[in-house]
């Protein structure tokens, strides 16, 4: 379990930290003075995207406002962190009124904004306001400007060609896709373009909508598989999918259940 934190934790330490000073810094400072104005309880909001997310995210707070504070009690810095932990319950309204409901308690550092949806219904407030947000997620494109949100992984035009790049350092050459559509007609076509320039093969390629399961595609996809000769072909998933629902959907094909699947979402 501890192994499993490491990467998130680190993140967020580090995250936190830049944002303070950075948040604290203003055109006449110098790193003597910023270093000065941080002091007593630094609360922080953490809002959970959903009822479901809600565990993992005071967990990790809570390892991260531990690890905070002894850094902080060891170092002498004269600071302590709180951090709050609520949920948004799947719901941009609600995440903007547990934004809006802290900040007049005087938060103005957040951990927050999981889903695009609501990083948009807060952007204007936490702009005006001068409130930072440190979103763990949301890549969309039209998010990707100057402002008061800070993301922790680049936005979506960057993935894909990063990971044809990567497949190809690691032998996987060849690839079947499958992806929603919705999904597919962005990132589908991004990966396709650069895996292509770099070399790679699609063998093809196979679409399923959002009102139906990828169960519905993966006849057809066994059969693409047993009919390409030549090198292993993996498979790209383009699609919110959890890696056990993928075995479980594929088990009865053979072909499918020995490939290596690929997924910059699951």
């Amino acid at each position: 379990m501890k192994n499993r934190y490491n990467i998130p934790i680190a993140l967020l330490l580090v995250f936190v930290f830049v944002a303070i000073i950075y948040y604290q810094r203003t055109p006449n400072s110098t790193p003597e003075n910023e270093t000065s104005r941080l002091s007593g309880v630094i609360d922080i909001g953490v809002i959970s995207p959903t009822i479901e997310t809600y565990a993992q995210y005071e967990y990790l707070a809570k390892l991260a406002e531990n690890e905070l504070n002894t850094i902080c009690n060891q170092s002498n810095l004269g600071i302590s962190f709180n951090f709050n932990v609520s949920s948004g319950e799947a719901s941009p309204a609600i995440v903007l009124e547990r934004v809006m409901a802290q900040w007049r308690r005087s938060v103005n550092l957040f951990v927050a904004g999981g889903y695009h949806s609501q990083l948009t219904v807060m952007r204007s407030f936490v702009d005006d306001n001068m409130v930072l947000v440190i979103s763990p997620s949301s890549t969309n494109l039209d998010m990707n400007r100057v402002d008061y949100i800070y993301r922790m992984s680049p936005n979506d035009s960057l993935y894909s060609p990063s990971l044809a790049s990567l497949l190809l350092e690691y032998g996987v050459d060849r690839v079947l896709v499958l992806g929603r559509d919705d999904l597919f007609k962005y990132d589908g076509v991004w990966f396709s373009d650069a895996y292509l320039d770099l070399g790679g093969e699609v063998v093809d390629s196979l679409t399923y909508t959002y009102d139906v399961e990828i169960s519905t595609v993966l006849g057809e996809a066994e059969a693409i598989l047993e009919s390409k000769a030549g090198s292993e072909i993996g498979i790209l998933l383009i699609g919110w999918i959890q890696a056990d629902e993928i075995q479980q959907a594929s088990e009865q094909y053979n072909r499918l259940m020995n490939s290596t699947w690929i997924s910059p979402y699951a």
